[in-house]
């Protein structure tokens, strides 16, 4: 059940004049009809990048939301939701917003996953995902121009690849020696890349999981 979505956090000014910045209190938002399933991840995307179109909320997992048939990622636009073509099969896992492009990572059954991106019109394929996870694919991020994907998997478009990977537009290649476990996580922080999850080694540093 996504019902977070009814709620806004918004900053209540104090009674009396004071220093003290306001604090923030949840209360009820606009009455819209919520996803109900599961939703693993969401992101805000501007699908015409500098166009007059608006950003969108986009949710992805696996869920239904009003009249609309099961579905596993649609958009939000502030007052409705609406499908996004039609995906692939299985569970999207994680969403990424990379060269305005939206990235998503698709599938729930092992070697069955697979990444694609939207075109504005269907969705196309930038490679599956080997190993033996349900869900092998778990964080997204840009990162120096490239789009890198982490998770739990053995290769990625047929590239061997210890749970971490990059895709520069064109190939995948893995991301150095890459990680002896499982990334849940991933963030860039002053230009670098932050990696978090399960796992002993990354590259050569050990003790970092």
């Amino acid at each position: 059940l996504f019902a977070a979505l009814v709620l806004l956090l918004t900053a209540v000014a104090p009674a009396t004049p004071a220093a003290a910045q306001c604090e923030p209190q949840w209360q009820a938002g606009d009455p819209v009809v919520n996803p109900v399933g599961i939703v693993n991840t969401t992101r805000v995307w501007d699908p015409d990048g500098a166009g007059p179109l608006p950003s969108v909320l986009v949710a992805g997992g696996n869920f239904t939301v009003g009249t609309m048939a099961a579905t596993r990622i649609a958009t939000f636009d502030g007052t409705q939701w609406a499908p996004l073509g039609t995906p692939p099969a299985g569970m999207v896992t994680a969403l990424t917003i990379w060269n305005n492009q939206l990235v998503a990572a698709i599938g729930d059954n092992p070697g069955a996953q697979v990444v694609v991106t939207w075109n504005g019109s269907t969705w196309q394929s930038l490679g599956s995902v080997g190993g033996n996870a349900l869900r092998p694919i778990l964080a997204m991020t840009g990162f120096q121009g490239a789009l890198v994907v982490a998770g739990l998997f053995t290769s990625i478009g047929g590239v061997a690849a210890n749970n971490i990977a990059s895709w520069n537009g064109t190939s995948w290649s893995p991301l150095g020696a890459g990680v002896t476990g499982e990334v849940r996580a991933l963030a860039l922080f002053s230009n670098v890349l932050y990696v978090g999850g399960s796992f002993s080694f990354v590259g050569p540093i050990t003790g970092a999981g």
